[in-house]
């Protein structure tokens, strides 16, 4: 409906309907409109927005095109939002994020509730930080600050409600645990790794489906190649080519 048009929520929805359907330059075209018309918003709706995207460009296998989309998540927002990031920028959003993370855990102090940096706008550090200037071990220390200085449940502030803090946690746990299942498809990544955080996640969030499907997922497939190792067809195998 033309009074719907400016509804950040229904655009990301109809940009992920395009993709959906197939129609990625579409929803490419959707995603980067809203996310200028966002640029006047609260700073959580383009970050929200620039994830979308950011997830729409690494299913398209264009990891630059997914950096890009990070760096405009605190509101720096270039002409063509799909181009090549320059180094200076790349080096000045690097600066951005760093400062941008000190505001929220510089001190020892754990911060309130209220005070937690948004969920969208840590994905987007996280993931620009894995796929720009500082790989794997940049990117998961992003998730491990976060989670260290997250205040305990009894700490929370009577303006705030515990299960927010719990939702905040569990939102942190499910986008760390995706940039990393991203990683194991780029690189061979340890399953003893990707299992130890699949289950500290359900130790905390026993009923979250996503990181059930993620444990029998990874269970699955490393039995089969536990089974494939103990088969009398690999011993063959390793005898076979010890005679080459």
């Amino acid at each position: 409906k033309p009074n719907n048009r400016s509804n950040l929520a229904l655009l990301d929805c109809y940009a992920r309907l395009e993709h959906h359907l197939g129609n990625m330059e579409d929803a490419r075209k959707v995603l980067h409109t809203a996310i200028r018309m966002a640029s006047s918003s609260p700073a959580d709706s383009a970050a929200g927005l620039c994830v979308t995207l950011l997830e729409l460009e690494i299913a398209a296998m264009r990891p630059r095109a997914a950096l890009a989309a990070a760096m405009c998540a605190l509101g720096d927002i270039p002409d063509d939002i799909s181009a090549e990031p320059s180094p200076p920028r790349i080096l000045k959003m690097q600066k951005n994020f760093q400062e941008w993370l000190a505001k929220f855990f510089a001190g020892q102090q754990q911060p309130a509730v209220e005070s937690l940096p948004s969920v969208p706008a840590l994905v987007c550090c996280a993931w620009f930080h894995y796929l720009g200037p500082g790989g794997v071990d940049a990117a998961l220390r992003v998730f491990d600050t976060a989670l260290q200085h997250l205040p305990a449940p009894a700490n929370v502030s009577p303006s705030a409600a515990p299960h927010v803090l719990l939702q905040i946690h569990e939102q942190w746990r499910c986008a760390q645990l995706r940039l990393l299942q991203y990683h194991s498809t780029q690189q061979a990544v340890s399953p003893r790794l990707l299992r130890l955080h699949v289950v500290e996640a359900l130790r905390l969030f026993p009923s979250n489906p996503e990181f059930w499907a993620s444990l029998i997922s990874l269970e699955a497939r490393w039995s089969q190649k536990r089974n494939f190792l103990h088969s009398p067809f690999f011993f063959s195998f390793l005898l076979f080519s010890s005679l080459l």
